[in-house]
């Protein structure tokens, strides 16, 4: 796998999470869907696609287009370029996109966006996760800060089926002078770690909150892997990486939330989660760190803001705390599916 950033894959808005649907169902109550409103969101999806997606949630519509690809989606005669449809509200406050009619969209106003969409690759049609934000940072100097990330990373261009792929876990920083340092398999801030990987670079910003994400040492990568970040109420910052890199990092996605310690009593809910296999559905998260799939949870392990996660018969997975309200999850043991990643949203 190519430099294994190794960053991942996504985000946050409103009450930490750590791990997991881990591919569960899930149920308990939910609250009902919010009032509505119209609302268009960065988003990258994991196949390493960057595009718009605005959802109405009075109107009951959604459209998206391709803005950066690495299939040739941004070319606006291309055949995934764009998508639109229509929204059915669900009674656990997501929304099914016609266009995906076994998947959820949860959106936040003013916030994030968690979901899946169907897109046509190399003309097969394939479902993938998306996660966006509506207000992206725009300075360096408010990305800067210690991370945490989660990755999901194709040697080759994967077209969404995610074979010669694998996921990551490691820390970052992100500097106020526009620099950063990853550093894959251990934390960056403790006094001593040992990185399996380690990539330096620079942030350049193309503008309206996106940011060129270019690896230059041990080598210099692509000048065509994109971020983009988000301020959570409680002041945790995620940024969303979009891989589009042959040489340093791959194709996929990664995601990152600056480093903070979990208690599960603050975590407990419901969460939509949405997986690269093109499942998703809803999980519950106890306060006793369990989860509704059966999953138990060592919060902040192996470092903290990250959290080991087993049970449900799939070996060792591991969590993510992406701001208020989204965790992402990875799995590799789980059989024929090792580069098992999950995003998910705390239904409000």
């Amino acid at each position: 796998m190519k430099r294994t950033l190794s960053m991942l894959c996504v985000i946050l808005v409103a009450m930490l999470v750590t791990a997991c649907g881990g591919g569960g169902g899930g149920g308990g109550s939910s609250s009902p869907a919010a009032a509505g409103f119209s609302q268009t969101y960065t988003t990258s999806a994991t196949a390493g696609e960057l595009m718009t997606y605005s959802i109405d949630t009075s109107a009951l519509t959604y459209s998206f287009t391709i803005t950066k690809s690495s299939y040739g989606c941004e070319v606006s005669n291309a055949p995934c370029h764009s998508g639109s449809g229509t929204l059915t509200k669900n009674s656990d406050g997501t929304y099914t996109p016609s266009g995906s009619p076994s998947s959820k969209i949860h959106a936040l106003q003013n916030g994030l966006l968690v979901g899946s969409v169907t897109m046509a690759f190399n003309g097969v049609s394939q479902t993938v996760p998306i996660v966006g934000v509506s207000n992206p940072i725009t300075t360096a100097a408010d990305l800067a800060g210690t991370f945490n990330f989660m990755s999901l990373q194709c040697a080759a261009k994967s077209y969404g089926l995610f074979t010669g792929c694998a996921t990551y876990q490691g820390s970052a920083t992100l500097g106020a002078n526009g620099t950063f340092t990853t550093c894959s398999g251990d934390n960056i801030s403790a006094n001593v770690h040992t990185c399996t990987n380690t990539v330096s670079g620079t942030m350049t910003s193309l503008g309206g909150g996106i940011w060129q994400f270019q690896g230059t040492s041990p080598t210099l990568g692509a000048t065509t892997n994109y971020l983009l970040a988000f301020s959570a109420p409680n002041g945790q910052k995620v940024a969303i990486l979009d891989f589009n890199d042959a040489t340093v990092f791959g194709y996929g996605q990664a995601i990152l939330s600056t480093q903070v310690t979990t208690a599960a009593s603050d975590l407990a809910g419901n969460y939509l989660w949405a997986n690269d296999y093109g499942s998703s559905g809803v999980v519950t998260l106890n306060s006793n760190d369990t989860t509704s799939s059966g999953l138990t949870i060592a919060e902040n392990s192996p470092w903290s803001g990250l959290a080991t996660v087993t049970g449900g018969g799939n070996g060792t997975g591991y969590g993510m705390i992406a701001g208020n309200g989204v965790y992402v999850y990875r799995n590799p043991n789980i059989v024929g599916r090792a580069a098992y990643l999950e995003l998910g949203l705390k239904i409000q």
